[in-house]
Order: C-alpha cells, then structure tokens, then sequence
C-alpha cells in the first residue's frame, strides 16, 4: 500500500470515526428526548384520566342526588317532572354564584323540602342555606337542617 492510500484511508477511517460519533451523540440526545416527551405523555394521560374519573364521579354524585329528591318528592305526592323547571334554575344559579356545586345544592334542597314539605319554602331557604354556610363555613347540609328546623319551630 503506497503512502497516499494510506494517508486516504486513514482520512476516511477518522471521517467515519467521527460522523459515527456525532450519529451516536444525535441518537442519545434523541434518546433521552423520546424518554422525556413519554414521561410528559404519561403524566398527561393521567391528568385526563383523573379528570375524567372526577367528572364520571361528579355526574353519578349528581345523579344520586337527584333520585333522592325524586323519591322525596314522590312522597308527598309530587313529581320531579313537575317542579324540575323550577327547582333547577334555582340550583344553577346557586352553583354559579356561591361555592356549593349541584350536588350539595340538590342534596341542601332535598334536606330543606323533607323537613318543610313544600317545595315554594324550600325554594325560598335553599339561599339563606347557601349564606348561612358560607357565613359560618359549614356544610351546606347542616345549615339547610338547621334553617328547615328553626322554620318548622
């Protein structure tokens, strides 16, 4: 092997020698980037699942509520077809504007209308329920046993 075909080959074998290494050092940084956008992926797909867990949670809580005003309802009579129309913008609203959710607003009114048995008072109390527990931060439920007691003397 003559001397210039050395020199060529050994430029050659030190030109691979070093994509090889730059191939290598974009591989591991590739690597270690795929590890990191998995690990974000992962912590994303369980964020939504919990949020998804939460909302399935929340629906059924709600659902629950609801069939309990229901039968109480349908004890005195009364059908929740009939006074949905009424009683739900109530609750709506009382959601929106106080930190009580539908669930614990449905289960405050549902406490209130056992103890009064009609719903127009009860409409009228589940507010006062909603200020007096915020007021004195209890459960929206102890203030609506509360206040449907005092009404009832």
């Amino acid at each position: 092997m003559t001397m210039a075909s050395e020199q060529r080959l050994r430029i050659i074998i030190e030109a691979v020698d070093r994509a090889s290494q730059t191939i290598s050092s974009i591989s591991r940084r590739m690597y270690s980037q795929f590890r990191q956008l998995r690990a974000q992926m992962l912590l994303i797909g369980g964020i939504i699942v919990g949020f998804a867990a939460a909302a399935v949670r929340a629906a059924t809580n709600q659902a629950l509520a609801i069939d309990n005003l229901r039968g109480s309802l349908e004890t005195m009579g009364q059908r929740y077809e009939d006074v949905r129309t009424r009683v739900d913008p109530l609750i709506k609203e009382l959601d929106r504007l106080s930190k009580f959710n539908r669930t614990d607003l449905t289960e405050a009114f549902t406490t209130i209308l056992n103890i009064v048995g009609d719903v127009d008072t009860a409409m009228r109390l589940l507010p006062l329920a909603a200020v007096v527990a915020s007021a004195f931060g209890k459960p929206i439920q102890d203030a609506a046993k509360d206040i449907g007691l005092a009404i009832i003397g």
